[in-house]
């Protein structure tokens, strides 16, 4: 009956950082003359890391694990506060809307001084989203935390170390399909 076996070279892939990526060649080797195509897979990766495979010949394929660095989400300031934007617009419109009922040159004064502030009042607004973001101390240090809603981010790929199970398949109606473990650590 025809078959394979499949075997990494390294056996153990390490990656020195999360953001980095590490590599291992995949050794196919035929039994009682098999020939046929292989599709592959990972399965068990830490979080936010990802693989991919380059066939190098009819036998051996390169195996990439790419990781992921943590990185922060800005959040939309003005939707969470949508309601100052408004309190501060409505009394400045109407403002508008009351001054030129007076003199002239008080009305223009007020309108200089109305639109500076309002103009002070938008940019300040816009401003909040320059500012750096915090993250709670339990999510720094242990980045499978759940992530909070309020503060979106993502942790990036975890440091530690993974078996990360490659499988190999064949098509058609009777696959073949074999797997190879490999340790995974990412410093």
């Amino acid at each position: 009956m025809q078959d394979f076996t499949i075997a990494a070279n390294p056996l153990t892939v390490t990656v020195t950082g999360p953001g980095q990526s590490g590599t291992t060649t995949l050794t196919v080797t035929p039994i009682n003359g098999f020939n046929q195509s292989l599709s592959y897979s990972c399965s068990r990766l830490p979080s936010e890391a990802t693989c991919s495979f380059t066939a190098a010949s009819s036998t051996t394929e390169t195996l990439t694990i790419v990781t992921t660095l943590p990185s922060a989400k800005l959040q939309d300031r003005l939707g969470q506060s949508g309601g100052l934007f408004y309190a501060m617009l409505v009394p400045g419109l109407f403002g508008l809307l009351v001054l030129p009922a007076g003199s002239r040159k008080r009305s223009l004064h007020a309108v200089r001084l109305l639109t500076f502030v309002a103009i002070l009042a938008c940019s300040m607004l816009w401003m909040a989203a320059c500012g750096g973001g915090s993250s709670s101390p339990s999510t720094l240090n242990n980045p499978s935390a759940p992530s909070n809603p309020t503060n979106p981010s993502n942790p990036g790929t975890p440091t530690g170390s993974f078996s990360v199970v490659v499988t190999a398949t064949t098509g058609g109606t009777n696959p073949l399909s074999n797997t190879v473990t490999i340790p995974l650590t990412v410093q």
